[in-house]
């Protein structure tokens, strides 16, 4: 509606009419004040900014319960993040790595109030920032500006907790800085799993595999009990220097320590599907495991003008570990008759360390868009092993039987070089035309020498004879040239990118022990392809097409056998040949920004020419002889989406996610060609509701449908659904007391060769409180898996079986502790204060009143 009114001005002549000026509502005006007036959330490109004192936080908050309340950002139980259907990778303090690469550190320890922005964008590497192109980032980094001042003092946390079942938690972590300088150290260790919980963190640390298997759900129960202890740490400065005539320098050095232990005991079920045939293995496994690792890390980034950056990167790993096993084999047939088996003991020492050294440099032109980038890196990789085997196997027994013993020593030693370099050159053609040249070299070079000897001849203990079929010498040399050009077309609505890669790959292959040579040249041409519409400033929908080639690595090459059990023997191929793959990707996004509104849906389908295989053969005997080999395509196809939606002005949202994958994978066995031929589809819907002064609750279904299908050399076809309900509650309470419940569900039925169902129920109820003016005391209570249902299992169908394995994981435990976040300077004075009466479990306050009133 627009309203008018006559103006007079004071004129010595006349009266001036200027017309009708129309005005907005002040219903409407007030509405835009109050956003404008907030700059609560700003967009900027791919960048979303929220104002931290926008959203009403508690005295003693985190940076985790802030971003909790942001809109269209969530956070799970085990405070890992994800926005617009990505999950957040790294989050940076003020632009900068804060604790290392495990974005909980920030998120779980920065108090919320010295926050002043958040900001969400695509994660990128250091190329792709720099040249600009780049395609649909896979993650989300987020970046937390500090308010001003609070860049300088000291914070930190000490926490420890103990309990039944040798369960214990030592956390202590403190973090200096004063404005371009930080000094932390941190010491953490667990034997519940606690210190492993991130792959984050074991690649920071050098942890490596934390044996952990996924549900179908997404979730995870780590493989056996696991005990570790870490230390480390990390020192950065930003430095305004005339060194080498640069204005601005950056370094960062840091150290970790990991040591962890790991006690398993696993079996398994499986049953192999042949051609007019089939059989059965039982396995059993009770290993203990015991690795250190040492990790040093160093960065130092140089600005030599406004227009050249120098970044230098070193990592060094050294480590270094124990094993000790003993496992068994049994094979049966359809009448359960014993065909072979085995039984052996394994002890294995192993060293082993990795370099990764890289150089970036960074020019631009005084032209906009021209741009210069050039990357070195040198890389190595050196590991030996030294391990006993003694194994008792019997073979072709429905005919007597056929027994080996084997007492034997294996001793490996494997080196890598890698050195590889890429030039990138951008150049603007015009306002909505770019180009990109680049060449990429890559030179790897394997030396692998793996061998096995046995005491015949000289006595017990005297591993002198050298079994040469069990043993190899071999030299891999993969050297590869990629010339490429992308040719861009870039509006406000409109990008088109359009890639063409040369790759030149040669393959120089010495077996050194029986004087094999095998050479040979392949050329791939490997085109890509992108378009995106932007529908709108929020959503966009973007076609692609991608591929790649794949080198067989060096143990899939050498021909020798790999006998560690007997009754499942490997044997490599020097005839492999490379494989190459595309994909064609559909995508579509929308996000409103205000609401948390978001919306995502995908399609992606593929296939690999020369896919690397295997070629099984089972023999009568009851052993199974394993080679490489380069198999028919394979097919995939996946459609997924996700929704993630507010409920009117409420503060429940609705979220769902959905995918269904298809594969079709050929294979095999004893000679006959066959496939595999597997769809699974998962649908999970949740409804959440988050107010931080009364409650969160958080509600999921998980329905899954499976069906494996091999047909061909095999026929056998397992259909099923599994179900994962879960339930979340934390309840805030007066006196800043917190009570929440988990409790997760999973039932997958009896189908096909899986003789009984699987279910379990897991419950852990928690109760903390904080103390002290600031709230930084906390005190906790918790049980983990109160009904002691928590046992391992998982399926896998596969090629020509099916297996059911079941191991050992954490069951019921309970752990009191305490938990104290210390605080100096600026933050310090931040933090303080806090009225237990104003500030917490308001929400259960006001429903008494209301109750009241009423």
């Amino acid at each position: 509606m627009v309203h008018t009114r006559a103006l007079l001005v004071n004129s010595p002549t006349a009266l001036i009419d200027v017309g009708a000026i129309p005005l907005f509502s002040r219903k409407r005006l007030l509405k835009q004040v109050v956003i404008q007036g907030r700059n609560a959330i700003v967009v900027k490109g791919d960048t979303i900014s929220f104002a931290a004192d926008s959203f009403a936080t508690k005295a003693g908050d985190v940076v985790e319960d802030l971003l909790k309340l942001l809109p269209g950002i969530q956070v799970d139980a085990s405070g890992a993040i994800t926005t617009q259907g990505k999950k957040v990778q790294k989050v940076l303090v003020n632009g900068e790595e804060f604790f290392g690469t495990d974005p909980t550190i920030a998120t779980q320890n920065l108090p919320s109030s010295v926050v002043e922005t958040v900001e969400v964008f695509d994660g990128k590497t250091a190329q792709e920032e720099f040249t600009g192109f780049s395609g649909d980032a896979d993650s989300k980094v987020i970046n937390l500006k500090l308010k001003k001042g609070m860049s300088k003092g000291a914070f930190g946390k000490v926490a420890s907790a103990g309990g039944w079942e040798d369960r214990w938690e030592q956390k202590a972590l403190v973090n200096k800085f004063e404005d371009k300088e930080q000094i932390s150290g941190y010491y953490l260790s667990s034997s519940n799993g606690t210190a492993n919980a991130s792959w984050e963190e074991g690649e920071q640390y050098g942890i490596g595999d934390q044996n952990y298997s996924w549900n179908p759900f997404g979730g995870s129960a780590p493989h056996g009990i696991t005990k570790s202890w870490k230390t480390g740490a990390r020192y950065t400065n930003k430095m305004d220097s005339t060194f080498l005539g640069n204005t601005k320098q950056e370094f960062q050095a840091s150290y970790g320590f990991t040591r962890s232990s790991l006690t398993k005991d696993e079996r398994s079920n499986t049953e192999n599907l042949l051609p007019g045939n089939t059989f059965y293995k039982k396995d059993s496994a009770q290993s203990k495991a015991l690795s250190d690792a040492h990790n040093i890390r160093l960065r130092y980034e140089a600005d030599l003008d406004s227009q050249v950056r120098i970044i230098y990167n070193s990592n060094v790993n050294f480590n270094n570990g124990e094993n000790t096993s003993y496992s068994t084999s049994d094979n049966r047939n359809n009448a359960e008759q014993p065909i072979s088996f085995n039984r052996r003991n394994n002890n294995n020492t192993t060293k082993g360390n990795t370099t990764r050294n890289s150089i970036d440099i960074n020019k631009k032109f005084n032209k906009e868009d021209r741009k210069l980038a050039f990357d070195l890196d040198y890389n190595t990789n050196n590991s030996n092993s030294t391990g006993k085997l003694l194994s008792t196997n019997g073979l072709n027994l429905l005919n007597g039987g056929n027994y080996i013993l084997l007492d034997q020593l294996k001793t490996s030693d494997n080196a890598t070089r890698t050195i590889s370099s890429k030039i990138v050159y951008t150049e603007p053609l015009s306002k909505r035309w770019h180009m990109k040249f680049s060449y990429a070299f890559r030179n790897e070079r394997n030396d692998n020498r793996s061998i096995t000897s046995d005491t015949s001849g000289y006595g017990a203990d005297n591993y002198q004879n050298q079994l040469d079929s069990l043993s190899n010498i071999f030299e891999n040399t993969n050297r590869t040239h990629t010339p490429g050009i992308v040719l861009r077309y870039k509006t406000d609505k409109w990008q088109f990118d359009l890639e063409n890669e040369f790759n030149f790959t040669r393959l120089i292959r010495r077996d050194l022990l029986r004087n094999n040579n095998l050479d040979f040249n392949q050329y791939n041409y490997v085109p890509r392809a992108s378009v995106r519409y932007k529908l709108s400033k929020y959503s966009s929908i973007r076609l692609s097409y991608n591929g790649n080639t794949r080198a067989p690595s060096a143990n899939q090459l050498q021909p020798f056998q790999d006998n560690t059990n007997p009754l499942s023997v490997v044997v490599g191929n020097p005839n492999l040949r490379i494989s190459y793959s595309q994909r064609i990707n559909l995508y579509y996004n929308s996000y409103a920004p205000i609401e948390g509104n978001n919306t995502g849906l995908g399609l992606n389908v593929g296939n690999t020419i020369n896919q690397i295989g295997t070629n099984r053969f089972f023999e009568t005997s009851g052993r199974t002889v394993t080679t490489y080999v380069n198999l028919p395509n394979t097919y995939s196809a996946s459609l997924w989406g996700y929704t993630y939606n507010k409920l009117g002005n409420s503060k429940f949202k609705l979220g769902t996610n959905a995918d269904g994958d298809y594969n079709y994978t050929p294979n095999i066995i004893n000679g006959v060609a066959g496939y595999n031929e597997g769809i699974d589809v998962t649908v999970k819907p949740s409804l959440n509701y988050f107010d931080n002064d009364l409650l969160s609750a958080g509600l999921a279904l998980g329905v899954k449908y499976n069906n494996s299908t091999n047909k061909g050399n095999a026929d056998r076809t397992v259909a099923y659904f599994s179900y994962a309900p879960a339930i979340d509650l934390t309840f805030f309470f007066p006196q800043f007391i917190t009570v929440s419940t988990n409790m997760s569900y999973e039932y997958t039925p009896a189908v096909g060769p899986y003789n009984t169902p699987f279910s379990r129920l897991i419950w852990k109820p928690e109760i903390s409180k904080q103390f002290l003016k600031d709230k930084s005391l906390i005190v906790k209570i918790e049980i983990f898996d109160a009904l002691n249902q928590n046992r391992g299992y998982t399926r896998q169908n596969d090629v020509n079986y099916n297996t059911e394995s079941f191991y050992n994981t954490l069951g019921r435990y309970w752990m009191i502790g305490a938990s104290w976040n210390f605080f100096s300077g600026p933050m310090a004075r931040k933090r303080s204060g806090g009225d237990e009466q104003d500030k917490s479990g308001q929400g259960w306050v006001r429903k008494k009143k209301a109750i009241e009133t009423q």
